[in-house]
C-alpha cells in the first residue's frame, strides 16, 4: 500500500530513466535487425516497447517516468514492471520468430492439409457418370494468394479466394485468371488457372432470408420454392439440424458449428422422389455481446457516473438477429486507499458492497469490471472481455 517508495527509487534516485534509456536503446537495437523486412513487426515494438510520454490532457505536462511511478501503490508498480518484462520477451520472441524464417528463404511452407473432392458436376443425368478428383491439398493460413480471374482480385472466404459472376444469359461461359502466390524468398509465381461452366435456366431457389449462414441457437427462416412445383409436393432434407415448416417459408435450427446441407427433392406421381438441388450452408456460433457500463465499453469516465451505475449489460451489435443477451455475474476490481479491492457478484446489479467501493474511488483511479458471464436464447454461459475505466 506504499505510495511513495516507488517515486523515490525511480524518480528520485534516477531509475525511472536509466530504465527509459535502457529500454530505448534495446528498441532500436531491435528495429535494426528488422530494418525495412517487416513494418508490422516493427510497428508492433514502436508501440509496444514505446518511452513517450504522455499526452496531455489537462494540467501540467507529465513525463513517462512520473506517469508510470509517481503516487501509485507498490503493488501496481510491480504489476507494471512485470508487464515491461512480458514485452521486452514478446519482442525478443517475436524478432527471434522472424529471423529463423528467413533462414530458409526458399523452402515452400505449409501449415494445414484439407481435404478437397472437385467433382464432375453434382447435377448428373440419367446415363451419365458421376466422377470426382480427391485430393489433399496443403496450405498456408499465414499468407493468402492475390487471385486475380478476368482482370478482378478476388474476396476471400475462409481459406479459399472466391470469384463470383452474375449471369443474365443462358450458355456456356469461360473465365481464366491468375494465382500470384509469394515465395518464401519473396519472389512472386504465376500459376494459370481457367474454367468453364454452363448457364441453364433456374429450376430451383433456396435462398437465407437474413443471411447467407446459419446461426446455432436461433431459428433462422429460410424460403424454399420451385417453379412449376407446389410446396406440398416438396421434400426438404437438411444434415446438422432440423428444418421445418413455417406459413410459406421454413426454419432451420442447426445443432452443431460447420456445414449444414440442404437436400430439395421432387415426388412424383409414382410415390420416388427425384432430387433438384443440394446446397451447403456454413453454420456458425452466435458471436459474443459486448459488456459496457452505462453504455460505456471502457475509456474515461467520472466518479459520479460510476456511483449513478446499477450494473453491467450486454447487447450485441451489428447482428441481424433480436437476441437478448443477461448478464449472470461480475466482479469489480480496484485499488482503494492502497489496498486492493476485488468483490463478485451473481446477477447484473451492483451489490451494496460493489456500490460501496464505487463510491470511494478518486480521480486517476483504474476500475475495471472482469469476469464477466452471460447467456443468450442458446443458453450458453460466455465469458466477455473485461471493461476497463480511469476515473477523470
Amino acid at each position: 500500500d506504499n505510495t511513495d517508495i516507488a517515486g523515490e527509487v525511480m524518480i528520485l534516485r534516477g531509475k525511472g530513466t536509466k530504465l527509459k534509456e535502457k529500454i530505448n536503446d534495446y528498441r532500436q537495437y531491435l528495429l535494426g535487425i528488422v530494418g525495412n523486412d517487416n513494418h508490422v513487426l516493427s510497428n508492433a515494438i514502436e508501440t509496444n516497447l514505446s518511452t513517450k510520454n504522455p499526452q496531455i490532457r489537462s494540467g501540467e505536462p507529465t513525463t513517462w517516468e512520473s506517469d508510470n511511478f509517481e503516487n501509485i501503490p507498490l503493488v501496481a508498480v510491480i504489476t507494471l514492471l512485470t508487464q515491461m518484462q512480458a514485452d521486452i520477451y514478446n519482442a525478443e520472441f517475436d524478432v527471434a520468430s522472424h529471423l529463423f524464417t528467413k533462414i530458409d528463404a526458399k523452402s515452400f511452407k505449409f501449415n494445414k492439409l484439407n481435404p478437397y473432392v472437385i467433382p464432375n458436376s453434382r447435377l448428373i443425368l440419367k446415363g451419365e457418370t458421376y466422377k470426382a478428383k480427391v485430393i489433399l491439398a496443403a496450405t498456408d493460413t499465414t499468407q493468402q494468394p492475390d487471385v486475380i480471374i478476368n482482370g478482378t482480385h478476388c474476396k476471400y472466404e475462409e481459406e479459399a479466394a472466391v470469384f463470383s459472376r452474375q449471369e443474365s444469359t443462358v450458355g456456356v461461359k469461360t473465365w481464366k485468371g491468375v494465382i500470384n502466390f509469394k515465395t518464401p524468398s519473396g519472389q512472386i509465381q504465376k500459376y494459370d488457372v481457367e474454367d468453364e461452366y454452363m448457364v441453364v435456366e433456374p429450376n430451383v431457389v433456396i435462398s437465407p432470408l437474413k443471411m447467407n449462414v446459419f446461426y446455432l441457437g436461433v431459428d433462422n427462416p429460410v424460403s424454399i420454392s420451385v417453379p412449376g412445383i407446389t410446396s406440398d409436393k416438396l421434400k426438404v432434407e437438411i444434415t446438422n439440424g432440423t428444418i421445418r415448416k413455417d406459413g410459406a417459408n421454413y426454419i432451420v435450427k442447426p445443432e452443431k458449428s460447420g456445414k449444414s446441407t440442404i437436400t430439395v427433392s421432387a415426388i412424383r406421381e409414382n410415390g420416388k422422389t427425384a432430387k433438384l438441388q443440394i446446397l451447403d450452408f456454413r453454420v456458425k456460433t452466435v458471436p459474443n455481446p459486448e459488456p459496457a457500463v452505462l453504455g460505456k465499453s471502457g475509456g474515461e469516465i467520472t466518479a459520479a457516473m460510476l456511483r449513478a451505475a446499477s450494473g453491467v449489460t450486454a447487447e450485441m451489435k451489428d447482428f441481424d438477429f433480436d437476441m437478448k443477451f443477461k448478464v449472470t455475474g461480475f466482479s469489480v476490481f480496484t485499488v482503494v486507499n492502497g489496498y486492493v479491492k476485488e468483490v463478485a457478484t451473481q446477477g447484473n446489479k451492483l451489490s451494496v458492497t460493489q456500490k460501496a467501493i464505487l463510491g470511494k474511488v478518486k480521480r486517476g483511479q483504474r476500475v475495471v469490471f472482469e469476469n464477466i458471464t452471460a447467456v443468450g436464447p442458446d443458453g450458453v454461459r460466455r465469458k466477455l472481455p473485461s471493461i476497463t475505466f480511469k476515473v477523470k
